[in-house]
């Protein structure tokens, strides 16, 4: 194949494959009546992972590999679906009909259909799905949550096949929750940020504690579950003085709420053995805070938590505030070098290490910036 011009690149190669489709089936993307095109167009507008986006593509496409999928392709598997063990797998029954999937629905809150979801049709389904999000009556976190019950359901259902293990519609939606609240905040983040380089060039400070209070930043540094994850704090006093810092690494972590929240706990053991009294923990992880102050909700690191609020009881004043990663750094770099460096030795020392001096002293010299320290909650013996 030569073109004309003799430039060929993936562009016009993809034009040219894209012309002969056309040309030989008129059904196609572009042709498409109005209604299929705006769904495959509004897919790739889901506010949730790319990943997510991309699963969602696949299922719509019918190319899942449940059974009905597999069987249609010629290959002889077994039909009936292996979490419920009743009814024939199909992309509808996974996500919207095997009984699990009915009750998570339930508790997501999300409308469903008068008539229920279709047993047979993923395009109706998320054309429901794609119009109900668009309703802005409804709360945020409910309009936006579908993308991740459907993740969560597809996950669950591997796990079912490939490892045997099978969850209750309670544990999908508690994971549910807890990917949802990380996306939405970690990405509330980045909309402040936009916003505030908009606006100006102030940034995000480190703020001084009260007087009496001493200052522990946290930070956590998590790659994956096969290498060991980083943790570090960093105690400030209300002049803005480095009293102590410590770094430890741990292996087998399984994702970066569970390192972070690995790092409340060294740091809330550290300075209740220390004889810190008044402590305002600070950390980039709102959810870690949440998970600290409503366990309820976080039954997967229950006894973890549980661990964290048993340290912190020692205190006679706690507070766990969330900050912006600018107002974090020096915490976030000592983990760091867990990851980055493959420092894995755990210490404790006075100060702060040598070359973070200039950054704790830039934090202490700093007027100009706006606070985003949002307070979580707080507790100790004198509450």
């Amino acid at each position: 194949m030569v073109w004309a011009f003799g430039t060929y690149d993936s562009q016009s190669g993809y034009k040219l494959l894209n012309l002969i489709q056309t040309i030989e089936s008129p059904m196609t993307a572009s042709n498409l009546p109005p209604v299929e095109r705006n769904l495959w167009s509004n897919l790739w507008k889901v506010k949730t992972l790319p990943k997510v986006r991309h699963f969602m593509w696949r299922a719509l496409a019918g190319a899942l590999a449940v059974s009905e999928r597999l069987a249609s392709r010629g290959i002889n598997v077994e039909a009936t679906c292996k979490v419920c063990q009743s009814q024939p797998e199909s992309i509808c029954h996974v996500l919207f009909h095997c009984p699990v999937a009915k009750e998570v629905w339930r508790l997501s809150g999300f409308p469903i259909p008068a008539a229920g979801f279709s047993t047979n049709s993923v395009f109706l389904n998320f054309h429901h799905l794609l119009e109900s999000c668009k309703k802005r009556h409804l709360a945020e976190k409910t309009r936006l949550v579908f993308p991740w019950v459907l993740w969560q359901l597809w996950k669950s259902r591997n796990r079912c096949v490939l490892e045997h293990v099978v969850f209750g519609a309670k544990e999908v939606w508690e994971r549910i929750q807890v990917e949802a609240e990380a996306w939405r905040a970690a990405n509330v983040t980045d909309k402040e940020d936009r916003d505030q380089d908009a606006v100006g060039d102030s940034i995000s400070t480190w703020q001084k504690p009260c007087p009496s209070f001493v200052n522990c930043n946290i930070g956590s540094s998590w790659v994956d579950g096969n290498q060991n994850c980083g943790v570090a704090w960093l105690t400030r006093n209300h002049a803005g003085a480095a009293l102590a810092h410590s770094r430890r690494s741990y292996s087998h972590v399984s994702s970066s709420l569970e390192a972070e929240l690995l790092g409340f706990y060294w740091a809330s053991e550290s300075v209740s053995t220390m004889r810190y009294e008044k402590v305002v923990f600070e950390s980039t992880s709102y959810l870690a805070g949440e998970a600290i102050l409503k366990p309820g909700n976080f039954s997967q690191w229950l006894s973890l938590i549980e661990a964290i609020r048993e340290k912190l009881s020692l205190l006679r004043l706690w507070s766990i505030s969330y900050v912006h990663r600018e107002a974090n750094r020096c915490a976030d770099a000592i983990a760091l070098s867990v990851t980055r460096d493959h420092r894995y030795a755990s210490y404790i020392a006075t100060d702060c290490p040598g070359w973070l001096l200039p950054i704790v002293r830039e934090d202490v010299r700093m007027r100009v910036g706006y606070s985003v320290r949002i307070s979580l909650g707080c507790g100790g013996t004198d509450s």
